[in-house]
């Protein structure tokens, strides 16, 4: 039944050149599985061999019971890959975001910054400006006594 559907996925890749549909197909048959192959790394080359080389192994040594062993293991190799809760993923893609974003954002501060101060610095041997400031209102000229006693009178 697989081998008949892909197949028949082929078939219509193929046929289909230049449609929306043989665009789709050509990325989820060719691009995405190209762009994982190309993600591999000796690492997992090594660890594919290693579970490879176990598994013949035990098929070898065990012979019929090794591969009866090697069935039952699967849905117990299963049922560990998912025993985590979707929500601990949840959690780690959220906490990943946030850092990302707040890298993002600290970032962006330090370049503004960089880019905004030397607008504003005064040039080397250049004197400060003075400052012009009054105390708020001007005084009578009749008012002799200031503060809280001359408006108490």
């Amino acid at each position: 039944m697989m081998l008949i559907l892909l197949v028949a996925l082929w078939t219509t890749l193929t046929t289909a050149r230049g449609t929306s549909i043989g665009h789709f197909l050509h990325r989820m048959m060719v691009e995405i599985p190209a762009a994982a192959m190309n993600a591999t790394t000796r690492g997992h080359m090594l660890l594919a061999a290693l579970v490879f080389g176990i598994t013949c192994m035990v098929a070898w040594f065990g012979e019929a019971d090794g591969l009866r062993m090697l069935g039952m293991a699967v849905p117990d190799a299963a049922a560990w890959a998912t025993t985590f809760e979707v929500s601990a993923y949840l959690d780690v893609i959220a906490a990943l975001v946030a850092t990302s974003a707040a890298m993002r954002i600290r970032a962006v501060s330090i370049q503004l910054r960089a880019a905004i101060t030397p607008l504003f610095r005064r040039s080397v041997g250049k004197p400060r400006p003075r400052s012009n400031r009054h105390s708020g209102h001007p005084k009578s000229a009749n008012d002799d006594e200031d503060g809280a006693l001359a408006l108490a009178s």
